[in-house]
């Protein structure tokens, strides 16, 4: 996705990095990818607690914090 370190996922939308992983390689991106997305600028942006460092606290489904990334806010 262009990154150099985690530190530059700070400030990113996660729903836009996944259309971008969508329009790259077309249908067939897993949504797990979004997850993940969300997993990391969480990180990037000083998130700590080891309940949100598993990808799969961000599922759609689990009710994720998306207030807390700076982005969604």
């Amino acid at each position: 996705m262009g990154f150099g370190s985690p530190a530059e996922l700070a400030g990113q939308d996660p729903d836009e990095l996944f259309a971008r992983l969508q329009r790259r390689h077309g249908a067939g991106v897993d949504r797990c990818n979004l997850y993940v997305y969300r997993c990391a600028v969480y990180f990037a942006e000083g998130g700590r607690d080891a309940g949100l460092l598993k990808w799969w606290s961000w599922k759609d489904a689990a009710d994720p914090p998306l207030g807390m990334l700076s982005a969604v806010r």
